[in-house]
């Protein structure tokens, strides 16, 4: 067991104040004082390259910060393959650079929208982690179709359909892929996640109170990701399982990520 053969490590698990985790922090265990430091940005999103070997230390983070606020974090130990908690959880604040004077009308609309930020950030980062799943199920389905004796054509025409459809969907929550960098592409519709970056990035370069503008802006990511995340989920509970079933009804190969029918 891998996990059982590594030193100990320790976990420093940060949470908002929700108790909504948030983040992991692996940190090798030594003697004297620990220190670790948090970027302040959500874990990554991004697919994970699988290796022959587990990296218990690479911590990575995403290019999205979290919003201002009240956090907490806890330390932890991992040692033979058991985790244990070494502190209670202990709260912290992250500010703005800049100090913001804001009433208490203001401060209660300020922190009820960095809520519904959060929430929709939350949202949008875990389907989009379930949707770049997604293309590695139906490529591996797509890879059984072809070679299976038993499986019509029609199934990979039905595969092909929907990495099409995962295509399109790809372009309204990225936008088309730049060389260098997001200034270099042509004027086009706001991507749904740059558009809520913008949102998050504006709570850290301003003192302001919420405008119109980062209101309508919020109202139109969770508007336009809906449909988004519906074709989504439609797609992963509808969509491959009826393709796995064709293919399994076959008698062809299973695929990673299927659990074949104990019959």
């Amino acid at each position: 067991d891998e996990e059982r053969e590594i030193a100990p490590y320790l976990v420093f698990t940060i949470a908002d104040k929700e108790g909504n985790i948030i983040r992991k922090l692996n940190k090798k265990a030594s003697n004297g004082i620990n220190r670790i430091t948090w970027d302040m940005k959500f874990a990554s999103t991004s697919p994970v390259k699988l290796t022959k070997k587990v990296d218990f230390f690479k911590n990575p983070s995403s290019n999205l910060m979290v919003m201002p606020g009240i956090y907490k974090v806890k330390m932890g130990i991992v040692a033979k393959g058991k985790y244990q908690d070494l502190t209670d959880w202990k709260e912290f604040s992250i500010k703005p650079i800049t100090n913001l004077n804001l009433t208490d009308k203001d401060r209660k609309e300020f922190i009820d929208f960095q809520k519904k930020v959060m929430q929709t950030t939350r949202i949008i980062y875990t389907t989009t982690n379930y949707y770049n799943n997604l293309y590695k199920q139906l490529y591996s389905l797509k890879q059984v179709a072809i070679n299976a004796p038993g499986v019509s054509y029609s199934i990979v025409e039905k595969i092909n359909t929907a990495i099409a459809q995962l295509d399109t969907l790809k372009y309204k929550l990225y936008g088309p892929d730049a060389k260098a960098s997001w200034e270099e592409v042509p004027p086009q519709i706001m991507p749904i996640t740059v558009r809520l970056e913008g949102i998050l990035q504006a709570h850290w370069e301003s003192s302001h109170t919420v405008t119109e503008t980062e209101k309508m802006n919020l109202k139109i990511v969770n508007e336009q990701f809906k449909p988004v995340y519906e074709k989504i989920k439609e797609i992963g509970t509808k969509t491959i399982p009826d393709i796995q079933k064709t293919i399994e009804n076959a008698g062809a190969a299973y695929t990673p990520y299927q659990l074949p029918e104990l019959k």
